[in-house]
């Protein structure tokens, strides 16, 4: 999967998710009690959560992205300098905690 299809993958789950985090609101005539729960850590997978855990992501994919350009324009005799960077880019994306609604996003981006 290219990087531009992740990238779009990406781009319309944030738009699906953003869509999905609306509340009804209720008649104007309507008595009824509202009730807030405040919770100690922000959810992660909300709309303006996830753009914060999305970029992490796309960090590492991109460092790795630039590592590899890199290695397909070096000689093979200098190869051994930048494998072992590519090795710890993907490391540390397999490494990555992500929240469960980005777990299909992270294994998307091993893959590539």
């Amino acid at each position: 999967m290219s990087k531009k299809n992740i990238l779009m993958l990406v781009l319309i789950f944030s738009l699906f998710l953003a869509a999905c985090s609306g509340e009804a609101t209720p008649a104007p005539n309507a008595a009824t009690a509202t009730v807030v729960e405040f919770t100690s850590t922000p959810d992660p997978c909300m709309g303006e959560n996830l753009s914060a855990e999305i970029g992490k992501l796309n960090k590492l994919t991109r460092e790795f992205d630039d590592y590899s350009a890199l290695a397909s324009n070096t000689p093979q005799s200098q190869l051994i300098q930048i494998i072992p960077d590519l090795q710890r880019v993907l490391r540390d994306a397999e490494d990555q905690t992500v929240p469960v609604c980005l777990n299909d996003l992270k294994n998307y981006s091993l893959r590539t």
